[in-house]
């Protein structure tokens, strides 16, 4: 069994794959287009921050930029869900996956964005429920993502270092 203690789907013979669970909220802006239903360019960005199955905090900020038919505008709140088959590096990483994206809209606005890359998946979504969001028109792309995320270690970890500090203060005094 995996050092986390849980077990997944049987990868290959006797090998199973370790799951790791990140929830984010944030913020994120999508534009670009043609009226005249040709493939065109869009670009799009995001902040977000969020918590892991493993108790590590995080921020992420990613860009994109994507082709697709249609034209589109609008930005808004945002909820994700991904997996990944480790725990986030603590400190700063990057990665680059593929990214499909639909969004809609004529005033209120909402979207679905699923990314795939070499270590994980992840999906968000801007239901037209959230408030403070807005977008006019309709699109549907993919294209490339390049996220970087810094993350803390996890909330267990610091208090264990925490504690063996506390003790090691006590001791020398």
């Amino acid at each position: 069994m995996p050092a986390s203690g849980r077990a997944g789907p049987l990868t290959n013979v006797g090998e199973r794959k370790e799951h790791h669970w990140q929830i984010s909220f944030g913020f994120g802006g999508t534009a670009g287009g043609n009226p005249f239903l040709m493939p065109a360019g869009f670009v799009s960005g995001s902040i977000n921050a969020g918590i892991t199955s493993d108790g590590q905090l995080f921020v992420q900020v990613q860009r994109s930029l994507l082709t697709g038919l249609g034209v589109y505008g609008g930005v808004g709140g945002q909820v994700g869900l991904s997996e990944s088959n480790s725990e986030l590096p603590v400190g700063g990483s990057r990665e680059r996956s593929l990214e499909a994206q639909f969004n809609y809209g004529w005033g209120r606005s909402g979207g679905l964005t699923a990314d795939i890359g070499r270590n994980n998946g992840s999906i968000s979504m801007s239901p037209t429920r959230l408030k403070g969001g807005a977008g006019y028109g309709i699109m549907g792309g993919g294209g490339m993502s390049w996220t970087t995320t810094w993350a803390t270690p996890s909330i267990g970890s610091m208090i264990i270092r925490a504690w063996s500090r506390i003790k090691e203060v006590f001791r020398e005094g």
